[in-house]
C-alpha cells in the first residue's frame, strides 16, 4: 500500500521521473480523505496533522520558513546541508503515515465517496496529460482585437466623460449627478459598489454600458486569451490542473489556466463564444461535447421528492411545465417571460436565496415577486418540506455531534455547513449530487474505452477529441452512457454536439 498526500500531483511527478507507471489500486490519498471527511477543513498536510495528530507537527516548516526569511533564501538557494531543510522534507512522510491512521476509520460511512474521488482523479490526471489543443493564430488575433476594443472604449469614455473605465469613484459621482440612486455597498461596506449587477441595472446608459463592456472584454482578454497563449506548450496544448474535489460541494474546478469560469455566450456577452472557439481538436479529429440537461434542477426535484416537480420532467420543458402549474395557464411556451421567472426562482431556492434576493436577481418588485413566490410554494409544497428537513437534521447533528451536516444519499459524503448557515446545505446536496453523478459517468466512460478521447470536464460538460471516422460511434456511446433513466426518480438526459471548435457547439 502506498500512502500519499495529494496523490495526483505526486504520482504524475514520480511516474515522469521514473518512466514507469505506479499501481494506482495500491495508492491512498490523505488529502482526498480530508476533503471527503470534512470539506470545510484546510487540506494542507501540516495543518491537518497539527489538528488531528500533534500541535507541534507544523514546527519544522515554521522553523524552515523563519530561517529562509531571515537569510533571504529561496528553494533554489537554501543550503542543502541545512538541518531543518531535511527535517522538513523527511517529516512529510511521517506525518502522512500518522494522518492516514487517523482518517482511515473516519471514512467508514463515506467509503463510497472516497473510492469515487480516487477513481475520478486518475481519469483527471490522464486528461491533464493528454491536453486540450488551442488554435494559436486564432487566439492571438482574437487577443489583439479584444485589446484594441478595450483601448477604444477607454478613449471614448475619456473623450465624452473625462474618466477612465477603471475609476470607480469618479464613475459613481457621475452616475449620482445623473440622478441614479446607487445604494449597494462593497463587501467591506466602505463605499458604494459599482459591480456588474449595479451597471446592468443602468442598462441603456451609454457610460454604464461602456464600462460594463470594457470590463467584460478586458477579462476575456486577460483571464482567458492571454493565459491560453502563455500556458500552452510549444505544440499548442494546454495541460490544465483539474481539481476533482475542490469546492465544498465536491464540484470539480479547472485552472492554470482558468476554464471552470469560462463565460457562456449570451445577448449581453456575445464575445464569450470567441474564447471557446480557441479550442480545436487534433489534426483529423473533431470535438464531441456532451452536456447534462438541467442536472441541478433534476437533482433538486429528485431530492425534495415533490411529485409535481418530478412530473414536470416527464414530458416537454421542465420550467415551462412548472410555470403552467404556477400560473394555471396551459398556453405558456418556452419564450414566455413567466417561464424565465420560474427558472430564476428554482435556481434561487437551490442556491439558498430568499425572496428578496430572488426579486433583485429577477428584477421584479417585491410585491409582485411575493405573489409568485407564494404561488410556487403552494403548487410545489415538497420544496419547503425538503428545506425544513435538511435544516432540522443539520441542527440536530450540530447539537449532538458539534457540526451541522448532512450526508450525500449517493455516497455518504458529509456536507458540512458553517454554524448558523444550515440553509446552505440544500445547495450543497444539489450541487454535490450533480458533481458525484458527473464523476460516476466519467468512470463509466473510461471503463467503456473512451478515456483516450476525453480532454476536459467543465461544469456539467465533458469534452472529447475524437478521430473523424469514429466520431459518430463515440458520440452515440457517450450519450447512452451519460443518460440514465433508472438511477433517480427523474430521468437524466444529455445533449451531444459534434463540431470543429468548442465554440461552434450547437451551431
Amino acid at each position: 500500500e502506498i500512502v500519499m498526500h495529494n496523490a495526483k500531483y505526486d504520482t504524475a511527478l514520480i511516474e515522469r521521473a521514473l518512466g514507469r507507471k505506479l499501481n494506482r489500486s495500491k495508492i491512498h490519498d490523505t488529502m482526498m480523505m480530508a476533503r471527503v471527511i470534512d470539506s470545510t477543513m484546510a487540506a494542507g498536510l501540516k495543518s491537518l496533522t497539527a489538528r488531528y495528530v500533534d500541535a507541534k507537527a507544523a514546527r519544522a516548516q515554521q522553523v524552515l520558513d523563519d530561517a529562509m526569511t531571515e537569510n533571504k533564501w529561496t528553494w533554489a538557494t537554501v543550503p542543502v546541508d541545512f538541518k531543518w531543510y531535511w527535517f522538513y522534507g523527511g517529516l512529510d512522510t511521517v506525518l502522512t503515515c500518522h494522518i492516514y491512521d487517523v482518517f482511515q476509520p473516519m471514512l467508514v460511512a463515506a467509503q463510497a465517496a472516497y473510492e469515487l474521488e480516487m477513481a475520478a482523479q486518475w481519469i483527471a490526471l490522464a486528461m491533464e496529460q493528454k491536453g486540450a489543443r488551442i488554435d494559436r493564430d486564432y487566439t492571438a488575433q482574437a487577443l489583439k482585437a479584444f485589446n484594441e476594443n478595450v483601448t477604444q472604449i477607454a478613449d471614448w469614455t475619456a473623450q465624452h466623460y473625462g474618466v477612465t473605465p477603471g475609476a470607480d469613484v469618479k464613475l459613481i459621482n457621475i452616475f449620482l449627478e445623473q440622478g441614479y440612486a446607487l445604494t449597494k455597498k462593497t463587501k467591506s461596506g466602505s463605499r458604494l459598489s459599482l459591480d456588474a449587477e449595479v451597471l446592468e441595472g443602468m442598462a441603456g446608459n451609454p457610460l454604464a454600458d461602456a464600462v460594463l463592456q470594457y470590463r467584460r472584454v478586458r477579462k476575456l482578454a486577460g483571464t482567458y486569451l492571454s493565459n491560453f497563449l502563455d500556458f500552452a506548450d510549444e505544440d499548442g496544448f494546454l495541460h490544465p490542473n483539474i481539481k476533482t474535489c475542490e469546492a465544498r460541494t465536491s464540484r470539480m474546478a479547472v485552472d492554470t489556466p482558468a476554464l471552470q469560469t469560462l463565460p457562456r455566450k449570451s445577448e449581453d456577452n456575445p464575445l464569450a463564444i470567441t474564447v471557446r472557439n480557441c479550442f480545436v481538436p487534433r489534426d483529423g479529429n473533431l470535438m464531441v461535447m456532451c452536456d447534462f440537461d438541467q442536472i441541478e434542477a433534476r437533482m433538486f426535484a429528485h431530492l425534495c421528492g415533490d411529485e409535481g416537480m418530478r412530473a414536470a420532467f416527464a414530458e416537454g420543458d421542465f420550467f415551462t411545465n412548472m410555470a403552467r402549474e404556477i400560473y394555471g395557464d396551459p398556453t405558456i411556451v418556452k419564450s414566455d417571460p413567466r417561464r424565465q421567472l420560474t427558472k430564476n426562482a428554482i435556481y434561487a431556492i437551490a442556491y439558498g436565496s430568499g425572496l428578496e434576493k430572488f426579486c433583485v436577481t429577477a428584477n421584479v418588485p417585491l410585491t409582485q415577486g411575493k405573489i409568485f413566490w407564494d404561488a410556487l410554494h403552494a403548487k410545489f409544497p415538497g420544496i419547503k418540506q425538503f428545506q425544513r428537513t435538511v435544516d432540522q437534521v443539520a441542527k440536530q447533528r450540530n447539537a449532538t455531534e458539534g457540526q451541522p451536516y448532512v450526508r450525500s444519499p449517493l455516497t455518504g459524503r458529509r456536507h458540512v455547513a458553517d454554524d448558523g448557515k444550515e440553509y446552505a446545505l440544500v445547495n450543497y446536496l444539489i450541487q454535490g449530487s450533480a458533481a458525484e453523478i458527473l464523476k460516476m459517468k466519467l468512470i463509466e466512460l473510461d471503463n467503456a474505452g473512451l478515456g483516450e478521447y476525453m480532454i476536459l470536464p467543465v461544469h456539467d460538460e465533458v469534452i472529447f477529441d475524437v478521430p473523424a471516422d469514429l466520431v459518430h460511434d463515440v458520440s452515440r456511446t457517450v450519450q447512452d452512457l451519460m443518460e440514465d433513466r433508472e438511477l433517480f426518480t427523474v430521468p437524466l438526459t444529455a445533449g451531444v454536439d459534434i463540431a470543429p471548435r468548442w465554440g461552434m457547439k450547437g451551431a
